[in-house]
């Protein structure tokens, strides 16, 4: 399964936890990494047998805290390019997946807070240009996507959307699309479809450059219908391939994000969900971090882990002054000014 060197196999996600905690203990290997010391193990699947088993269902978060995350990160309650964010973050699950749409969204964020700022051209030639701009837009965008846009766009096509900012809300309707309903429809039509897949999450014009490093863990998503031998449908299996995925409580939150999609296909294709298995290429723990269960909130938890924030209470200089965003401002401000002929 995904070529993995172990899978694991239990009927509750307190049990896989438990599990995916002791198999990096025994297996795994300590190495150096930007986030400092971690334990790292390679090639791995967590199968959960029975998804709608409620015994060890919340091990770490209890139900609301998981709630709160599934709204804010899972289910699409709110776009990119709407204003009122509470938290800002630099992509959501939701955003690449139930609003996939290969960075309009940021674009159109963009244009339409660099016209309430009253932004008419873009004289933006020094690092310190672009770092006034993060300062007065990170209330709105996070720093990371504004260089990642300006570095996509350039002068020219930011100038032009902010003559006309309807030609990129245009390209953000005809792009936008989501891929759980895509997914859904053609299982509705073909249940023996092989094609029920999430195309890439990875944004073709906006990741293209390595500014924008944020982006989803996951990258493929995967429904299979299962048939009794009479060739009835009997239900559905999930599939759902990571690049690296942290052992212990993240992994409760990924199984409840699979949960709540399983809930959603379930909903529309009148079949329950069989089984549910996460496969990661890495599996990871951060020494020290189950101590900290107790102290850190699900809000707290979810921001560290996406380098997102909350406006009202975000210290911005310590995170724009480091050598790795200046860089990255340096990178951005060439490839801005590079023109399109």
């Amino acid at each position: 399964m995904f070529g993995s060197n172990h899978i694991i196999e239990e009927q509750s996600i307190q049990e896989l936890s438990q599990r995916s905690w002791d198999i990096i203990g025994s297996h795994g290997s300590e190495v150096d990494t930007e986030k400092g010391r971690m334990k790292i193990f390679n090639h791995v699947s967590f199968v959960l047998s029975n998804p709608k088993n409620t015994n060890g269902r919340f091990p770490h978060w209890d139900e609301d805290s998981e709630d709160w995350y599934l709204s804010h990160f899972v289910n699409l309650s709110i776009t990119p390019e709407q204003t009122n964010h509470k938290y800002i973050f630099p992509y959501t699950y939701a955003w690449r997946t139930r609003a996939h749409d290969d960075g309009w969204g940021y674009a159109v964020t963009l244009v339409n807070v660099l016209q309430a700022l009253n932004y008419g051209d873009l004289p933006f030639d020094r690092e310190e240009d672009i770092l006034q701009l993060i300062r007065e837009t990170y209330h709105a965008v996070h720093p990371d996507v504004v260089l990642a846009v300006m570095a996509w766009l350039k002068r020219e096509n930011l100038i032009l959307f902010l003559i006309n900012n309807k030609i990129p809300q245009e390209i953000l309707k005809s792009t936008r699309k989501d891929l759980l309903a895509i997914i859904i429809q053609q299982l509705i039509k073909t249940p023996t479809s092989n094609k029920a897949v999430t195309p890439s999450l990875s944004y073709s014009n906006i990741d293209t450059y390595g500014i924008l490093e944020h982006t989803p863990a996951f990258q493929n998503y995967q429904v299979i219908i299962r048939f009794n031998e009479q060739l009835n449908p009997i239900g559905f299996e999930s599939y759902r391939m990571y690049r690296s995925l942290e052992a212990g409580p993240s992994l409760q939150l990924d199984f409840a994000h699979d949960l709540e999609w399983g809930k959603f296909i379930t909903e529309k294709i009148g079949l329950p969900h069989l089984k549910s298995t996460i496969n990661t290429n890495q599996l990871f723990l951060v020494p020290e971090a189950e101590k900290h269960l107790e102290t850190i909130t699900i809000k707290e938890a979810l921001l560290l882990a996406t380098g997102g924030y909350e406006p009202k209470n975000y210290n911005l200089e310590p995170y724009i002054s480091t050598p790795k965003f200046i860089n990255k401002v340096t990178q951005t401000l060439k490839l801005f000014n590079t023109t399109n002929e």
